[in-house]
């Protein structure tokens, strides 16, 4: 086969090629976190993990398991978010709580915490937008 055939091959096996992107911060085997993101500890359950978070300076939480606890921070709203479009927070003293239905087995939910002084300033409601399920 002419080297120029050959060469033909190889770039029409590389421009065939899909892209795969890399996540944009640090996975757990669930989901990947935000870029900039930073897991600052773990705490593994019998059956949960809890994942303390730093993002621009700021302290997230995220409880991955099938039994949130939903609290008491009054009516949940509706939060478009592109893990799940039909989660809910609840936003109580400065703090809001996004459940997450991951639509897994296990973690059936995720409980996405953290700063959240109003639903038009809400740190959490961003953290979560740039979460990413696998």
């Amino acid at each position: 086969m002419p080297a120029g055939c050959l060469l033909l091959i190889v770039i029409a096996l590389v421009a065939c090629t899909p892209v795969v992107s890399e996540p944009a911060g640090p996975c757990t085997e669930n989901f990947c976190l935000p870029a900039g993101s930073k897991i600052t500890h773990t705490q593994a359950g019998p059956d949960f993990n809890v994942h303390d978070i730093l993002w621009k300076n700021e302290k997230f939480g995220i409880y991955e398991g099938n039994y949130p606890q939903q609290g008491d921070q009054g009516s949940r709203v509706a939060v478009k978010l592109p893990v799940d479009r039909k989660a809910r927070i609840g936003i109580a003293e400065g703090r809001g709580s996004i459940i997450v239905a991951t639509g897994k087995d296990w973690p059936a939910y995720l409980d996405v915490m953290g700063p959240c002084r109003s639903d038009k300033d809400c740190a959490v409601v961003k953290f979560g937008a740039g979460l990413k399920g696998l």
